[in-house]
């Protein structure tokens, strides 16, 4: 260690900082969108400021403040929409929290009840969250309160890299069935409902949440 020189020790850091442990979070797809658009839409006023007066350019500024905090509240109702989902209750009616949270195959049981009666959004969720629950069975991602799909994402990429490639793939759609345009369809359930197959027939590393 002693003997390293300058150049040694650059490289021994740079080992060390790229390992998948230092890596930095990847953004959710929603969020590479806003961040598309807030880019393009920035880009645009400044253009538009640019041909007028300070008045045109404080004017635009407002309007441009006002249209990012509609889509930060289209957002944040977005993500509540999925992270206060309804918790099930006890016969008496009491909310079952902390450990209770549903099992991988009573959410499995929940997409088969959408997909009988052709709810494909509710049974593209179901199949995705009996995913999460397997990982979460796996000590792969931690449920809690207002955890988001990058978030689990990224979990996985550290502690379950195996089983990245479906979850990255499920993870996507789900964002766009539940977040975004894009509407929800019989292929798209039974796509995320394969993801969620291939993750809970993959060997674990490591033993399940005791």
């Amino acid at each position: 260690m002693g003997s390293e020189g300058p150049d040694d020790l650059r490289r021994r850091a740079e080992r060390i900082l790229s390992r998948r442990e230092f890596a930095p979070p990847t953004k959710s797809l929603v969020e590479r969108v806003l961040d598309w658009i807030a880019r393009h839409l920035a880009q645009l006023f400044v253009n538009l400021a640019g041909g007028g007066g300070t008045t045109t350019a404080l004017i635009l500024w407002a309007v441009l403040g006002a249209l990012i905090a509609l889509v930060v509240l289209v957002l944040s109702r977005s993500v509540g929409r999925f992270t206060l989902l309804p918790r099930p209750t006890r016969e008496d009616g009491e909310s079952i929290t902390g450990t209770s949270e549903s099992t991988a195959a009573e959410w499995l049981e929940r997409a088969r009840r959408a997909e009988a009666r052709g709810d494909w959004e509710e049974a593209t969720r179901a199949y995705y969250r009996s995913m999460i629950a397997e990982l979460a069975h796996r000590d792969v991602v931690d449920l809690v309160p207002g955890s988001t799909p990058g978030q689990w994402r990224d979990q996985t990429r550290e502690r379950g890299p195996e089983v990245l490639p479906p979850v990255e793939e499920a993870t996507d759609i789900f964002e766009m069935v539940w977040y975004g345009p894009s509407p929800a369809a019989p292929d798209t359930a039974r796509t995320v409902a394969e993801d969620a197959r291939r993750v809970s027939e993959r060997p674990r590393v490591g033993g399940p949440r005791r």
